[in-house]
């Protein structure tokens, strides 16, 4: 693969591919920040994803690769698709991670998305709680939800909806992070 990196403009150059492996590009991004004094510049990505979901079976959470601070990639300066694999590249906070080639040149982005379908079969674990309910609550706990009071540790600590109309768990937690039971409220 041929990157080239420029972090006063904040562009990642291809030149001589069709293909962008997603990992790939940034590793080479971080490995170019670290070799060089461009590293003094704003990060080029963010990541999430990658890990082992089960070593035996070969699957992975996907990598979800984030370009961020105003960088960009531009494709080569050819007509071509360009396929965009092993991993998902987006742009933090929406849009194009792509600009347009310098010339007029016809460049199409096919994105090959690595997908991986995961199931969480809750009500097998919980017999009161079923699947809806759980991913509910999950997601309120981990990503939608407020923690009320924030990172405050002991005390009781209160789990709030994605609206914030109502309480969706709460717990007291002590000084080493130990929990009494849980009350909950998954409708």
């Amino acid at each position: 693969m041929a990157y080239a990196f420029d972090g006063a403009e904040r562009r990642i150059t291809l030149s001589a591919t069709t293909e962008l492996d997603v990992k790939d590009v940034y590793s080479r991004w971080k490995e170019w920040a670290k070799d060089t004094d461009e590293g003094k510049n704003e990060i080029a990505f963010l990541s999430v994803g990658g890990q082992d979901i089960d070593v035996g079976a070969g699957t992975k959470i996907p990598a979800y690769i984030y370009i961020t601070n105003g960088w960009t990639i531009r494709p080569m300066e050819s007509d071509h698709t360009l396929n965009v694999i092993n991993g998902i590249l987006l742009r933090d906070g929406g849009g194009d991670p792509f600009e347009d080639t310098a010339g007029a040149y016809t460049v199409r982005i096919n994105y090959q998305q690595p997908v991986q379908a995961i199931s969480v079969g809750i009500g097998q674990i919980y017999s009161d709680i079923n699947n809806v309910q759980g991913m509910r609550l999950l997601l309120d706990a981990l990503v939608l939800g407020k923690i009320i009071p924030p990172g405050a540790l002991p005390g009781v600590l209160t789990g709030r909806d994605k609206d914030d109309t109502k309480d969706r768990f709460t717990a007291t937690v002590a000084a080493d992070g130990t929990r009494t039971p849980i009350s909950y409220d998954p409708d």
